[in-house]
């Protein structure tokens, strides 16, 4: 009684398929946290060489990671505050809070008054301005003729 080689190859793979299958089944039924989704919140103090880029960014980049999106302006004496109101218009999920002239510390708080999810990113670019990745605020040749636009 030879054993057929074709036949035992076939039988392993059909085994490890079917194996295969049943473990997605099981993840995709089973998993409690398929994907914890957070908050975004960025604070921002006189910003507007970049906060168009950096709004267009997070939208093109990491939207799908995080439920909602916040720019928190803590007083800005420049023009962000018109061009936060113009992208809040573009963009349907952008929420602008403007507060007045406040430390990063109360602007975090106040903020979370607004937000019950679980999971915050805060950052904070008034306080800590070197310390975001220059690939995070791609497209600054787009943001200069966005001024222009906003000055009218």
């Amino acid at each position: 009684m030879p054993f057929d080689i074709k036949f035992i190859f076939m039988t392993v793979l059909a085994v490890f398929g079917v194996l295969y299958v049943f473990q997605g089944l099981i993840m995709v039924f089973f998993r409690k946290n398929p994907e914890i989704k957070h908050e975004t919140v960025i604070i921002v103090k006189n910003a507007q060489e970049r906060i168009e880029g950096i709004v267009r960014n997070f939208y093109r980049h990491y939207l799908n990671h995080s439920d909602e999106f916040w720019i928190v302006d803590g007083g800005s004496s420049d023009q962000t505050t018109e061009i936060l109101e113009k992208l809040s218009l573009t963009f349907p999920g952008l929420k602008v809070l403007m507060l007045p002239d406040l430390p990063s510390k109360a602007c975090m708080q106040e903020v979370l008054k607004y937000i019950d999810k679980p999971v915050i990113l805060f950052i904070d670019l008034v306080a800590y301005p070197g310390h975001i990745d220059d690939n995070f605020f791609q497209g600054q040749k787009s943001v200069e003729m966005g001024l222009k636009n906003y000055k009218n």
